[in-house]
């Protein structure tokens, strides 16, 4: 790169810091599809928050949730073709070679499971699960919704009239935030599930859902994985019951949710609590400060600047991405 172009790419740098950016995604309705979800994530912890107003769906994963177990995939039948192989490619016979390479050239035992990895020793990586949350709103939630995540502060809101959530995955306390103001005489229920291998309960006042993973060998356990969530709130009243916490008339909730495997932990029941209960004690404008702080460290060191885009972030995103090909849209 050459002196002058080096200094035009700092100019246009510094431009950007100075400036006062709106990087977001926003969208004036919830999400349909998974895909349409916020993305949340930290490095290990994932959230992917949905922003239903009535019942409301966050996926969660964690990166070390695999299921399968360690095999022995050697298949002494490669190396025994591999001279016959190389014969029939020297007498031109290509064809002959690559049937027999499909043949015997593969892995022994199961493989891959031909696209069911998960109940074989292969294994493939598993949901976490859903923390979901069910509102007893009677307004109308269309009016003056919006949920977006702010890109500068990997924070995501959903509002919609007096109603106001924040979610984040901590980068300093590595546990999931989920901040709700859910409104005048609300009642709010909060649940865990995943598809599969997973008893909820609640013990200690923590929503706890733990299971154990298929190793795809009978009789032998896969990766165990526990999901517990904590509840600090202000007003009205917390139930804990069943396979459920109930948060009743309560103004002001935030929930701390921590995970933890086997994968690196003998007894993952340890990291989760230490995790959770060190999260528990401290505020949430701390949590949220810190946070925020921690990310930005890596998120600001660089900032590019596009120049101008007038009224670009007034439309939602989805309307910008429809508009894309026909408007250039350049900070987009």
């Amino acid at each position: 790169m050459t002196n002058k172009a080096s200094l035009l790419l700092w100019l246009v740098i510094l431009t950007g810091c100075n400036g006062k950016s709106r990087l977001q995604l926003w969208y004036d309705s919830p999400a349909g599809i998974w895909e349409a979800t916020l993305p949340l994530g930290n490095g290990r912890l994932g959230m992917m928050p949905d922003g239903n107003p009535l019942q409301e769906n966050i996926v969660l994963n964690e990166i070390t949730l695999w299921s399968g177990s360690e095999q022995d995939a050697t298949n002494p039948a490669a190396v025994e073709s591999l001279p016959r192989i190389r014969a029939l490619l020297l007498e031109g016979k290509n064809n002959l070679a690559q049937e027999l390479m499909y043949e015997t050239f593969i892995c022994g035992g199961a493989g891959s499971g031909r696209l069911g990895g998960a109940g074989v020793p292969f294994g493939c990586y598993q949901v976490l699960g859903n923390l979901r949350l069910e509102y007893n709103d009677q307004s109308k939630p269309e009016k003056n919704y919006r949920r977006n995540l702010d890109l500068e502060k990997a924070v995501a809101y959903t509002r919609y009239k007096e109603h106001k959530r924040e979610y984040f995955t901590s980068f300093t306390h590595d546990v999931g935030v989920i901040r709700l103001k859910p409104g005048k005489k609300s009642h709010t229920v909060i649940r865990l599930d995943r598809p599969e291998r997973f008893a909820t309960t609640v013990e200690n006042d923590r929503l706890v859902m733990r299971g154990t993973l298929s190793s795809g060998v009978e009789g032998q356990d896969g990766m165990r994985y526990l999901v517990k969530v904590g509840v600090n709130h202000s007003g009205g009243r917390v139930i804990y019951a069943g396979d459920s916490i109930v948060l009743d008339g309560v103004r002001k909730a935030t929930l701390i949710l921590s995970a933890a495997t086997s994968y690196f932990h003998s007894d993952p029941e340890i990291h989760c609590d230490t995790l959770l209960k060190k999260a528990l004690k401290i505020k949430y404008k701390h949590l949220r400060k810190d946070h925020i702080s921690a990310y930005q460290s890596l998120f600001k060191r660089v900032n590019l600047h596009l120049g101008p885009q007038k009224n670009a972030s007034a439309l939602p995103t989805d309307l910008r991405l429809a508009a894309y090909q026909n408007n250039p849209d350049p900070s987009l």
